[in-house]
Order: structure tokens, then sequence, then C-alpha cells
């Protein structure tokens, strides 16, 4: 809730207001209208029983919603500003100042398309739920995004994450909504709306996705949007936000990827065969349900658990000096071991940035022969490293 004085109130009251919220700045609001803000330095010098609109300093600039950090900052330094009122559609919502400025412009951009990484996504999302608000994560994720870096060339790729970048952020309401490039071709939505427009919401996103174009000489871009979130039943106690957090991301994205199967093999038909992505061998008696890294009293633990036909199997492997994505890769190991005749041995595992995103290695041995999985990374990269554990069993 924006913080403001009446015009016509006391400086006394508008003195309690900024000592009580710390502030240095005070708006004036008369009738909705933003009519320009109160220093605490000219207040201090004011009697108690003058009027507050006896001390207004205008302001020449105000800030809308959707202006980027960077432009704003840009106007603070031209117009030589310390702070601004944040206004749309003629609604007084808050003010600006250059300290929120600074922090703002301290949290890590992708250049490509100006947006935040995933780090201010967990940032807010933690903040948002640590606040009791519920949560809904929208996960999107291009289709066939490498057909543009390879037919194209990755000149056009950019400017397709950056048009991509500008449909979505055209779509989001900035007072509920926060937009993320998430990695490679993928991008994150958190929203504190309702489970119901949310889901509007993606739908929306992926009616308007052909709105998308580079020109008439590239082919029309389009998207999948994975969702989770919304529905929490009952009170969250003693929660570990930021682990809760990364479940409804990861959740997300392995909708996205369940939409997006389903819809090559819609597309397919009957090759739906000739459809499937060569790096899944997987069958569908075996899915990967959880890959957690939890901290425990007397230290570290992965769990990984996976539903093979109607049962759950899961392993577990203590963390010591090993690193977290190992001991995950060794915990999918034990729980696969007796469903395998094969014996497979985890060596090494590779977390790492390519051309086509995040992607995961996992190097292994069975029966004396090398081998190895490879999985792209679609969310959480616990998830992944279990994913490509179960591939390697399956590969043999």
């Amino acid at each position: 809730m924006p913080i403001w004085a009446d015009p016509n109130h006391w400086v006394g009251s508008a003195r309690l207001l900024l000592q009580g919220h710390g502030l240095r700045a005070l708006a004036v609001v008369e009738n909705g209208l933003f009519q320009g803000i109160v220093r605490e330095h000219v207040l201090a010098k004011a009697g108690e029983r003058e009027l507050v609109g006896d001390f207004i300093e205008p302001l020449p600039f105000s800030v809308h919603p959707r202006q980027s950090p960077r432009q704003v900052a840009q106007e603070f330094v031209d117009r030589d500003l310390d702070v601004a009122p944040v206004i749309k559609d003629g609604k007084f919502l808050g003010l600006l100042t250059s300290n929120m400025l600074l922090r703002e412009l301290g949290r890590s951009y992708d250049p490509h398309t100006g947006l935040s990484w995933s780090d201010y996504l967990r940032q807010w999302g933690t903040e948002q739920l640590r606040l009791g608000n519920e949560l809904t994560i929208l996960f999107i994720d291009l289709d066939d995004f490498k057909q543009y870096n390879t037919r194209y060339g990755h000149i056009v790729g950019d400017k397709v994450l950056r048009s991509v970048a500008t449909f979505l952020g055209s779509m989001i309401d900035p007072e509920n909504d926060v937009l993320v490039r998430y990695g490679g071709d993928e991008f994150a939505i958190g929203t504190i709306r309702t489970r119901e427009i949310a889901d509007e919401l993606a739908e929306d996103l992926v009616a308007g996705a052909s709105s998308v174009r580079i020109n008439e000489s590239v082919d029309p871009i389009q998207f999948t949007v994975g969702v989770f979130g919304g529905k929490r039943r009952g009170e969250r106690d003693n929660v570990h936000f930021a682990a809760t957090l990364d479940n409804l991301i990861n959740l997300a994205s392995r909708d996205a990827l369940e939409r997006k199967a389903r819809k090559k093999r819609a597309q397919a038909g009957s090759e739906e065969s000739a459809a499937t992505p060569r790096t899944v061998k997987q069958p569908s008696a075996f899915s990967i349900l959880s890959a957690e890294v939890e901290d425990l009293r007397d230290g570290s633990r992965a769990t990984v658990s996976i539903s093979f036909g109607d049962k759950v199997i899961s392993g577990s492997k203590s963390i010591g000096d090993e690193r977290p994505i190992l001991a995950v890769a060794e915990a999918a190991q034990r729980a696969l071991a007796l469903s395998f005749n094969h014996p497979v041995v985890i060596n090494d595992v590779m977390l790492f940035e390519s051309n086509e995103g995040r992607q995961v290695r996992v190097i292994g041995s069975s029966l004396g022969r090398p081998c190895e999985a490879l999985v792209r990374v679609q969310g959480d990269p616990y998830f992944a490293v279990a994913e490509a554990t179960l591939q390697l069993h399956l590969s043999q």
C-alpha cells in the first residue's frame, strides 16, 4: 500500500508517518491525485499545526510501471532526480527513490532481452511466499528454437528471444507478476494472481505467440507454457520457502515438457515414434518423480523418487565431500539398482552451458564398458541429473 498524506493534514501527522516508516520524503495525495512530496528536512522546520499543503514540492516526472529500470534510471540522471511518483492510469502507486533503482539495477540482467535472470524470480517468489501470498509459476519453453539458430543464424535467434521477451512483458501485470529469462530458450513468470487467472494468462500467451514475428521470411514463433501452483490447501507452517519455490518451478517446467510431448504426438500422428527425441529412451513404466537435496542436522542428503509402473522406488545418498549433483546421480542409481540386471557405476556428473542451453552429462560404466547420458536442463538441475541417470540405465 502506498504511503501518503493529505495536503490538509497537520505537519505533525506527516512527521509521524515519515519517522514510522523511515522515509525521507512523503507523497501528498488529494482526491486520489498526486500533488507532490514533502521532505523530512523541510517539515523539521515547520510547526506541528501547520498544513502539509504549504510545504509541497512538485515533481516534474512520473514513472509508469511498465518502464524498464534502465529507462527510469536514465531519466533520474538527466533530470537530477532522487525520487519520482509511480502512476498508472492517473492512480498513485507509490514513490520510487534512487536507492530503490540502484538495488534494482544491481540484479543480474540478460543483455539480450533486458530481463532479469532466474535469481530475481527466486528472490521475489520467496518473499511472496513469506508474506503468505499464493504463488503460481508459468514456465515458457520455445518450440524448436534450435531451428532458428541453425536455419537463420544466431542473430535471428537473438531477435526471436528479444521479440518473445517483449511480447511476454506486454502480457503481464507488473503489480502482480514477475517475468524472467530462465535459460537458453526458456522464460518464467511468477504471479500472485489466482490460479484461474494464471491459467487464462497461459492460454492467452499460447494464442498470442503467432503474433510474434521477426519478418515474413522467418517461421512463426510457437512456445509451450507449463503451469503449477496457486492451489494451496491450508496454511504453510515451518516451510522452507526457497525449497517450496524450487519445487513450484520444477513442476511447472515438467508440466511444460509434458504439454510439449503431447503436442508433438498430436502433430506426428502415426509417426509418433519418429517425433520422439532420440535422447529420450525412457519407457512409460519409469518416470522421475522428485530429486531433492535436504539439509539435515547431521549433514545433507540427496533423495530421488521414481515411479515404476504402479510402484514408487527411491534411493538416497548422504553428501560428504562430493558435489551435490554427484550425490543425486548416486541416489538415483541406488533407486534403480534393483530394477536392472546390469549394474551401473556412476563416475562423474557434468553441468555445463552449450548452444542448446544448459545441459547435464552423467558418465558411468556398466560391466566394464564406459557409458554416458546427456539431458537438457528444463528447470531444476537435480531433476535433470536424475533423468540422465535413468537414461544411462536404460541405454544399457
